[in-house]
């Protein structure tokens, strides 16, 4: 394992850090500038402890690879921190982890991406991942104890969304101005927060839109589906299906929009439209 328990300055974009398959803990702020080619993210965990708000310049798309297998945000200080990206985004290929057993740690990639594998928020507190124009491209999402702040940005999930956060409130849940994509090219169970979240909802704009060129179906589990924006369903090339799966899985969206290619399995869910309905592409 590797230990540093002040800042990391990568200063020069002809170095590289091979992170190997080790567990590095860095307790200060991260700086990198490297455009190196030998850069290697490993197949280890580099876990963001910092006990005080810290600004983090990663690599973003300066790197031809990924900067991170997995990484961790979680603040050992027992107060509210921050970990405010600048200048460039995240890349990570494994598991992106907020999380916090005091208080709260908080990701704010503000308006820069967040690119890469699997992201899990779950802390004591209000554990929150916070978009204000960024855009976020990960493959699954599991949110335990925490929130999105989605802001006004286009984010796109190609795999799987469970969320069981149970108090968006104290959370500080905000469902946005934006849009999330479900692009999965072999659909798969999603698991909302439905009455978790009362009558907050957890999305504005929601599609599904496989991209596997086959037909696929998105199967809703355990809770509904709620949003204040559009319900859009479609696929340009085969089916896309939204199934509630069960008749106590009820969806409530603001517009709702059945596009060529989309499906809606309703089996017998209430399903409640505020505004708009149009069917005429499924």
């Amino acid at each position: 394992s590797m230990t540093v328990t002040g800042n990391v300055n990568i200063s020069s974009a002809a170095s590289a850090i091979e992170l190997g398959s080790e567990t590095w803990t860095v307790s200060g702020s991260w700086t990198n500038a490297s455009t190196d080619a030998t850069w290697d993210a490993g197949t280890g965990t580099v876990t963001f402890d910092s006990s005080s708000n810290q600004t983090m310049t990663f690599a973003g798309t300066n790197l031809s690879e990924d900067e991170f297998n997995n990484v961790t945000f979680q603040s050992t200080s027992g107060l509210d921190q921050s970990f405010t990206l600048a200048t460039r985004g995240l890349r990570w290929g494994g598991m992106l982890t907020v999380s916090d057993t005091v208080s709260d740690t908080i990701l704010r990639p503000d308006a820069l991406p967040l690119t890469g594998g699997a992201v899990t928020i779950n802390g004591a507190g209000d554990t929150v991942i916070r978009c204000t124009t960024s855009i976020m491209s990960v493959t699954t999402v599991t949110i335990t104890d925490g929130a999105f702040l989605f802001g006004s940005g286009s984010h796109t999930v190609s795999g799987t969304w469970t969320n069981n956060e149970a108090a968006p409130a104290v959370s500080g849940w905000d469902a946005g101005t934006g849009t999330v994509t479900f692009t999965s090219a072999t659909g798969g169970t999603m698991t909302f927060a439905g009455a978790n979240f009362g009558t907050t909802n957890e999305f504005n704009n929601v599609t599904f839109s496989s991209s596997a060129g086959t037909a696929q179906t998105f199967t809703m589990a355990t809770r509904a589906l709620r949003l204040g924006g559009t319900l859009t369903i479609s696929d340009g090339v085969d089916t896309t299906t939204l199934s509630t799966s069960g008749s106590n899985l009820a969806i409530t969206t603001g517009n709702m929009t059945i596009g060529i290619g989309g499906q809606l399995i309703s089996n017998a869910s209430s399903i409640t439209v505020n505004g708009s309905c149009d069917s005429s592409g499924g």
